[in-house]
């Protein structure tokens, strides 16, 4: 936590050495890709990635039995509406787990491109807007969206509790379920306070405090196993990360684990391209928010406000980091007691991380862009108008001309990690967690 909450000073700091690095930015005149001091010393704000942060408000985030039955989870379609939906829809793994979609679209299309769940463990902030402040806040919401996945919580605790193995596995990690063969608990309902006369609210708010309170404790615990799940989805060991240990460690034998053209993209990414000022950190995203200046499409809202209404949002969720279901509601206080709502935040989205950048496209939060080429272009030309707030007064400082796009690529392209657990990519065939030495 620590760590990362320095890190949105930390790139302020390491561009004003970049810029203060500027006469000697191109190396020694006969060798274009060669790092000078400062550069090389900014290698330490990318390098290395560490452990994937804590989360004390999931009390299971690192327990093997939930991150199991999370997987199982992640997969199953019955916990959709129609039995076709699930996690995998929109984040799927041969798809660098998105979607490659502007728009994501299972029941209907949603309002903004599908973000991938690579390394989203480290990020402070869940959704493009932040309207969560964890990994199991988040996974709690597709369930319900009658986009996404349609259904509601009881409906959802209810496949849950009538499958014999995915209960067993359930209650040896959190406890006995509520008694949904009850009568008093319907088959469908969840609260609605956009539509009170909605019948799936009438149902809801029908049950006693008491069974609307265990049902959502339910609710919580399966999105805190998808989130267990979720944590171990992590890129790490790039060439790029070969590179910046071999660079720091003096080891003269790594200097061409990356090419020169990838090694002038990167002078470019810390110097004149700015790109550093947003991408800072091991993730390459200062985990922060931001408005980047682009201008409306036609399949767009042009009234989303972003982060203003993520902040609403996460500050009035049952299930943050505060809430009655968070396992550290301290720790949850960190970041929400602190959060305030400014003009500047108006039309700001979430920093994307820049690992493995290329799986898939489109780009940004509303898949305005097809190619990092594209994106790239956008920084330079700055002619768009964004529909919300105004763009970044940051990106004015940009100076990189064309030249610098292709060895920018080049160099983002060393960001791509080591594949991920290929046993991970699929469902196992039983939700309960028997360890390797007991198979």
């Amino acid at each position: 936590m620590t760590f990362f909450g320095r890190l949105p000073v930390i790139a302020l700091l390491a561009v004003g050495c970049a810029g203060g690095a500027s006469d000697d930015t191109d190396g020694p005149a006969d060798d274009p890709a060669a790092l000078n001091e400062s550069e090389i010393r900014l290698l330490r704000q990318f390098w290395p990635l560490p452990a994937v942060p804590p989360d004390p408000t999931n009390a299971v985030a690192d327990d093997p039995w939930a991150q199991h039955f999370g997987r199982y989870l992640f997969f199953e379609t019955r916990l959709s509406t129609n039995g076709e939906v699930s996690c995998a829809s929109c984040h799927e793994p041969t798809l660098g787990w998105a979607d490659g979609l502007r728009q994501s679209d299972t029941l209907a299309p949603t309002p903004r491109h599908a973000p991938t769940i690579v390394n989203a463990s480290y990020q402070r902030w869940q959704f493009w807007d932040g309207r969560c402040d964890s990994q199991w806040c988040q996974a709690t919401k597709p369930f319900e969206d009658p986009r996404e996945m349609g259904s509601d919580r009881v409906a959802v605790v209810r496949v849950v509790y009538e499958d014999p193995a995915m209960r067993e596995a359930y209650e040896d990690l959190f406890g006995t379920l509520p008694d949904l063969s009850d009568p008093r608990f319907p088959d469908h309902a969840r609260p609605s306070h956009a539509n009170p006369d909605d019948p799936l609210h009438q149902a809801w708010i029908a049950m006693p405090p008491e069974d609307r309170d265990a049902i959502d404790h339910a609710f919580a615990n399966l999105a805190k196993a998808i989130a267990a799940f979720e944590r171990q989805i992590v890129s790490r060991d790039s060439a790029f990360d070969r590179w910046a240990e071999a660079m720091l460690m003096g080891d003269a034998s790594g200097t061409d684990l990356i090419s020169d053209e990838a090694k002038i993209g990167y002078k470019h990414f810390v110097g004149d391209g700015m790109c550093m000022a947003c991408h800072s950190g091991p993730t390459f995203s200062n985990l922060e928010f931001h408005n980047v200046g682009v201008g409306e499409r036609p399949w767009l809202d042009p009234t989303d406000t972003g982060r203003v209404q993520g902040i609403l949002s996460v500050r009035e969720d049952r299930f943050n980091g505060i809430g009655p279901h968070s396992d550290d509601p301290e720790f949850g206080a960190i970041k929400l007691d602190y959060l305030v709502i400014t003009p500047e935040q108006d039309g700001q989205f979430k920093t994307p991380g820049l690992r493995d950048v290329f799986h898939p496209p489109p780009y940004n939060h509303g898949g305005q862009f097809e190619t990092v080429e594209d994106v790239i272009h956008n920084y330079l030309d700055q002619d768009e108008t964004p529909p919300q707030g105004h763009a970044e007064e940051l990106l004015k400082l940009i100076t990189m001309d064309e030249d610098g796009i292709d060895p920018l690529v080049a160099f983002l392209h060393t960001l791509e990690g080591a594949p991920i657990d290929p046993e991970l990519t699929g469902p196992p065939a039983d939700p309960r967690y028997v360890p390797d030495d007991h198979q």
